[in-house]
């Protein structure tokens, strides 16, 4: 007959990927998802409390946190080379404000 108990469970194997198995995974930001770098949980809860719509999915947050940070990127890139172009290291809000005045698309 055989035995019902065991005797090592430590040493079964199944015991020991037992515990593997039923880990929670890390938890993974819808920014990290989107490939973005703006916030996109913060904006879909801003969207939410500010009732544009009565439903609001996570698409439409991915779509303006990436339209914002494609903004952000564009201006900081035209001031940074309005700052090296009059030899300066900061970039200051005049410097943002002058790059905005000048350039037609934004």
């Amino acid at each position: 007959k055989k035995s019902k108990r065991r005797l090592f469970t430590d040493q079964h194997p199944e015991s020991q990927n037992n515990h593997i198995k039923f880990q929670k995974k890390k938890p993974v930001s819808k920014s990290v998802k989107s490939g973005l770098i703006f916030p996109v949980a913060r904006f879909q809860k801003k969207m939410k409390q500010e009732r544009y719509a009565r439903k609001i999915g996570v698409g439409g947050a991915v779509y303006m946190a990436a339209v914002l940070e494609y903004l952000v990127a564009e201006v900081l890139e035209l001031a940074g080379n309005f700052t090296r172009h009059y030899k300066r290291v900061r970039i200051t809000p005049r410097a943002i404000l002058l790059t905005m005045k000048h350039d037609t698309e934004l």
